[in-house]
């Protein structure tokens, strides 16, 4: 392998392992069911992660983006 390029997981220590445990996510689309229906999605329909919210982003984008705090990344 040439030097600086990372070709295996196995050159950098191999995956970190996970200690805590997943939200429950019954129709496996990515979005936890307890966010799904706080926002009144079905936590048994994988197609509503697809579908695009008022905002114009997916309802998967929707979530994704709010689990960081925008106040907290700070680009270079």
């Amino acid at each position: 392998y040439k030097m600086g390029i990372i070709t295996d997981v196995s050159q950098v220590g191999g995956y970190p392992e996970y200690k805590g445990t997943p939200y429950k996510d019954s129709d496996n689309d990515g979005m936890p069911d307890a966010y799904e229906l706080k926002n009144g999605l079905n936590p048994k329909d994988a197609s509503d992660a697809a579908k695009i919210s008022k905002s114009g982003y997916s309802n998967i984008e929707v979530y994704l983006n709010s689990v960081v705090n925008v106040s907290t990344v700070k680009p270079n």
